[in-house]
């Protein structure tokens, strides 16, 4: 009979390291989801930076730059930028510049289809960034010659535009990301192939209904999950931890015989105006009065969001805007994201 000794004690040995193993693995921290915040430097004379609760965010994204046809940046609007970047890493908050934006991301596909304008558009907005020391680029290029139809030379255009400004964004330690809509309406216009040039795609996963719409949810559950779902299978599942999805911090209030397209009956309305007519606006998504309904997210809505985020793995939230949450105390929806993403351990 042979000894079993040796043998016995092999076997500890081997149990010992599958034990240390299972120790070191079940002590590495989950990803963090971070929150992130779009701040909008024309709100500063009511809503500066030095307000913004910048230790339950991870990021803000400076709003706006703009591109003329020729490539040049604009930056006029960004006033107290030095001021708005010491103070976020003064915090640890990291900062990127938002450039474009609803209309005035227009000469988007002009600067991109000319080599010399791509150039020089890249060129301005990297020397601008590490001038002010910021972090990141986030493009949001909501501009298209027909709405309707996708162009292919648009579309090779902004591959060119984007994967000449990622070069760039590497070298330089910086990173960029993009804006997308969350369904085919104009989601169809972003070439697919983008993501292999950016680090982050944002989808805005709102203005699901409004003016021009009948009453409905701007920004329910079925909106965040079909755009999510529309995204994953465009960019594939292998891009999910590059995905950040947008939530707002704003709803629509429409007269109760509101009719689609009807301008006089159907508004925006932020969420700390809201929550001074409404207080149970923090939990319920839709208030009532005799002749109106309001619609938004509430933290019942936005809870879920934050399980689906984190189920995900996707990179976090961003808030379309933070200033809407100002001077709502306790019902804060900044505070319970941030709750949400760092729950207290049990």
């Amino acid at each position: 009979m042979k000894p079993f000794r040796p043998l016995f004690l092999s076997q500890l040995f081997i149990l010992g390291l599958c034990i240390q193993s299972n120790a070191q693995t079940d002590s590495i921290p989950l990803k963090k989801m971070e929150i992130k915040g779009f701040f909008t430097t024309w709100n500063q004379y009511k809503y500066s930076i030095v307000q913004a609760p910048l230790k339950k965010l991870d990021e803000i994204i400076v709003c706006f730059a703009w591109p003329d046809e020729k490539g040049n940046l604009n930056t006029s609007e960004l006033t107290d930028i030095d001021f708005i970047v010491k103070r976020c890493h003064t915090k640890n908050v990291k900062v990127s510049l938002a450039i474009g934006g609803a209309t005035k991301s227009e000469p988007f596909p002009v600067l991109a289809a000319t080599e010399e304008a791509r150039t020089n558009f890249v060129n301005q907005t990297i020397q601008y960034c590490k001038a002010h020391k910021i972090d990141g680029i986030n493009i949001d290029w909501e501009h298209w010659p027909n709405p309707n139809k996708v162009s292919e030379k648009v579309n090779k255009d902004i591959v060119a535009l984007f994967k000449q400004l990622y070069t760039k964004t590497q070298k330089e330690n910086m990173w960029l990301s993009f804006d997308v809509y969350g369904s085919d309406y104009y989601g169809k216009h972003y070439p697919a192939q983008l993501i292999k040039y950016a680090d982050e795609l944002i989808i805005m996963s709102y203005d699901g209904a409004g003016v021009w719409s009948a009453i409905g949810h701007h920004s329910d559950m079925n909106l965040f999950d079909n755009g999510y779902a529309y995204w994953l299978n465009k960019i594939g599942k292998e891009n999910a931890g590059k995905i950040t999805m947008a939530v707002p911090f704003y709803g629509v209030r429409f007269d109760k015989n509101h009719t689609a397209g009807n301008s006089a009956t159907a508004a925006t309305v932020l969420y700390n105006e809201t929550l001074m007519d409404f207080p149970k606006a923090y939990t319920n998504d839709t208030l009532e009065t005799k002749s109106q309904i309001i619609i938004h997210n509430g933290i019942n809505t936005l809870g879920k969001k934050v399980k689906k985020v984190k189920e995900r793995n996707n990179i976090g939230i961003a808030i379309w805007e933070i200033s809407f949450d100002q001077g709502t105390g306790k019902k804060s929806l900044i505070d319970f994201l941030y709750n949400a993403a760092n729950p207290s351990p049990k």
